[in-house]
């Protein structure tokens, strides 16, 4: 039976793909299965606290409580679950999605992402499951533990000590998501006082759009001041400094030129990873393993290769099972307050390869990718872009989406095998 589960939990359109049923079947499970209390967050798009209110009342319907830790970020939700022994931890977000989308993450109460086999468990109940054959008499409870969130602000603020760069201007952008008030708040008591905080007024459609990680990513006309990012979730981070876009892979070179050798074990990462910055880990004499897309991918390959680090270029830095945006951004300003001129440098010396992410809705993902990866166009696409290049053909994660990657030394040779794949498309009536 197929796995409800993609790269980052479970995740649709609201209402269509993910409908008020299954999150009454996903609360029935929880309840089920837990002896211990259920951590329970969401985002600020407008389906979610209507899913929250569905799982939350399922639980306390069969005797089990949930502790409401309301709109936080995910690794907010994350801190607390574990913190006050939750069974699970539970958050409700489509992360970078629009507004339309929404999601499920479950966390086991190490505050790990559940397994592969806990994945497939659940996604066979929610389709299989008919009904609740008995009621028990005793109702559980809901708690309200939003004052619970200054735990984790006040663990966050715990780990930085910032004073040469206090007054420093800086742009947060929350992205209208999950850290709308918690990112202000953080920097607020760790003493900045010359920071603009916007898109922090979420209405339930505004999170995301035309804001936030992933709108900055794409931002060609960056400006030259220092921006800190988040997605709609608060679990990554996209930075601006000077124009120079600061991604987890930018992130993870800075950090291996100041504190190399922290580093020795090893760094995970995936096959997104520029290969410029590989090259930069592997010269400074650090093994470097990849997983497959996905921050729990990563993870489960640090564990496996005893590494304390790892990231995504999407924005996600790992050093222990989940990523933290605030926590990210934070770790940057803490590299500029260690020795900014040694930053500017390295960034203006870095030369990365050109690299550019096509998304295609195609009527057969699948097929399509098998189909140009063996066909006599695809040697000659190799050919353009080589020496130095790649191309890479993925089917998206969390999206309906065939992502396909072009990196090369030549900006002229991506544009040529760009155009390429676009006729073969056209030609082969690929889109939908």
């Amino acid at each position: 039976m197929d796995n409800l589960f993609k790269t980052d939990g479970i995740r649709g359109l609201s209402q269509i793909e993910l409908t008020p049923l299954l999150f009454h079947k996903l609360g029935i499970y929880l309840a089920l299965n837990s002896n211990l209390p259920i951590g329970l967050g969401y985002d600020t798009r407008e389906s979610s606290i209507l899913y929250k209110n569905i799982i939350s009342t399922t639980i306390n319907s069969l005797g089990k409580d949930v502790y409401d830790f309301g709109i936080v970020t995910t690794p907010c939700l994350n801190y607390l679950s574990k913190e006050l022994h939750c069974e699970y931890g539970v958050m409700i977000t489509a992360s970078h999605n629009p507004y339309q989308y929404n999601g499920i993450k479950i966390f086991d109460n190490n505050g790990k992402k559940i397994d592969i086999f806990l994945q497939e468990e659940i996604s066979n109940f929610i389709k299989t499951f008919k009904s609740v054959k008995f009621y028990p008499k005793s109702i559980g409870k809901t708690f309200d533990k939003h004052k619970d969130v200054n735990n984790y602000i006040n663990f966050i603020i715990s780990k930085f000590n910032f004073i040469k760069i206090l007054n420093k201007e800086i742009i947060l952008d929350a992205s209208n998501g999950s850290g709308s008030l918690i990112f202000k708040n953080i920097i607020e008591k760790l003493g900045f006082n010359n920071f603009i905080s916007k898109n922090d007024c979420p209405n339930g459609q505004n999170i995301n759009k035309d804001c936030g990680s992933t709108y900055l990513e794409n931002d060609k006309n960056k400006e030259k001041r220092l921006i800190l990012a988040l997605d709609g979730d608060g679990d990554r981070f996209i930075g601006s400094y000077n124009s120079y876009k600061i991604d987890g892979e930018i992130l993870c070179y800075l950090l291996i030129n100041l504190y190399n050798d922290k580093f020795k074990n090893g760094i995970v990462s995936t096959p997104l990873t520029n290969r410029k910055i590989v090259q930069a880990i592997t010269k400074e004499g650090i093994p470097y393993y990849e997983s497959k897309v996905g921050d729990s991918n990563v993870f489960d390959l640090m564990i496996k290769k005893h590494c304390k680090f790892g990231f995504e270029a999407s924005g996600h830095l790992l050093f222990s099972s989940y990523s933290d945006g605030i926590l990210s951004s934070l770790i940057f300003l803490s590299l500029l307050e260690k020795d900014e001129n040694k930053i500017k440098k390295l960034l203006k010396d870095l030369k990365l390869n050109h690299f550019k992410q096509l998304n295609y809705s195609l009527k057969n993902t699948d097929e399509f990718i098998f189909n140009i990866t063996h066909s006599d166009i695809y040697k000659s696409l190799i050919s353009y872009i080589k020496p130095g290049g790649r191309i890479l053909f993925r089917k998206s994660g969390t999206e309906d989406l065939c992502r396909i990657i072009l990196e090369s030394r030549s900006k002229k040779a991506i544009k040529k095998v760009q155009k390429e794949i676009e006729k073969y498309i056209e030609d082969k009536r690929c889109v939908e």
